[in-house]
């Protein structure tokens, strides 16, 4: 294992740790791990190599189930299931032509895909995505997967907003529902 997906295991602990203590409805969102076979599947499907910290990633945990409010990542995303991914993937390059190896992983909603996050294939860095907007990195220089979850694990512990590498602090503050579910005041 790579010390980068070592990182990302080693954050993502602390998110489960965080939701077990303070947000058992999210933590209860979270699917099944995705086998290596869904994810070689998803590979074939969009022609796309899967960054290993992102299949490291999807081999935790497929993502969230549907019909949960999306406020399980900061900006209020809800975390897509492989199958949404691949779905996602071929919207955004097919019928919306956008760049190639943009990996959709998270959008504002389960049900209306507006605007969402993206894993870059070549590199792993997380950015946003936008029916209106395209793809734009989360900051000026490159926010690997591994550290963006690890920024999300510090806020998440220290009860604070994510602090992005370039010192941008984005809004909102974890907190949780009267459901027991995460969500993000701004």
């Amino acid at each position: 294992m790579t010390e980068n997906m070592q990182r990302l295991r080693q954050a993502w602990g602390k998110v489960e740790e965080w939701l077990t203590q303070n947000a058992p409805g999210t933590l209860g969102s979270l699917r099944p791990a995705a086998t290596h076979e869904e994810i070689d599947q998803t590979e074939h499907v969009i022609g796309v190599r899967v960054p290993a910290v992102l299949r490291q990633w999807y081999r935790l945990h497929d993502g969230q189930e549907e019909g949960y409010a999306p406020d399980f990542f900061p900006g209020e995303f809800w975390w897509f299931p492989l199958e949404k991914l691949r779905e996602q993937y071929l919207i955004h390059t097919q019928e919306w032509e956008r760049e190639v190896g943009a990996l959709p992983f998270a959008a504002d909603s389960p049900d209306d895909y507006a605007f969402g996050l993206y894993v870059e294939a070549a590199t792993a860095s997380v950015g946003t995505w936008g029916v209106e907007t395209g793809h734009e990195p989360l900051c000026d220089e490159p926010w690997p997967l591994q550290d963006w979850v690890s920024a999300l694990a510090d806020a998440l512990e220290h009860g604070r907003p994510v602090v992005r590498p370039d010192g941008t602090v984005e809004a909102g503050r974890p907190s949780v529902d009267l459901d027991g579910c995460l969500t993000w005041f701004k």
